[in-house]
């Protein structure tokens, strides 16, 4: 969390927390679903940037990535293609 007065509020539930920084009743809160949404470009940016550097992203990853993409409005192939990225 940041230095606001809602560090010190009792939660059972710490993921919005660690989403925006805050507790979930805090009135300085950010929205949370915006918070998620830069937080899952920022994990499409990091695969992306593995995948710059090895041969593209990994099979495992395809259809997790696709999906992020997807949530940032961009749409790429359902079958992976070598040096993908």
């Amino acid at each position: 969390m940041n230095d606001c007065e809602c560090k010190n509020w009792a939660t059972i539930d710490h993921r919005h927390g660690f989403l925006t920084g805050h507790h979930v009743n805090c009135p300085k809160s950010p929205n949370a679903l915006e918070c998620a949404y830069k937080l899952i470009a920022c994990l499409c940016a990091g695969i992306e940037d593995w995948g710059a550097e090895e041969d593209g992203v990994p099979d495992f990853l395809w259809e997790s990535y696709r999906t992020a993409k997807a949530l940032e409005g961009v749409f790429v192939d359902k079958e992976p293609k070598g040096g993908q990225a």
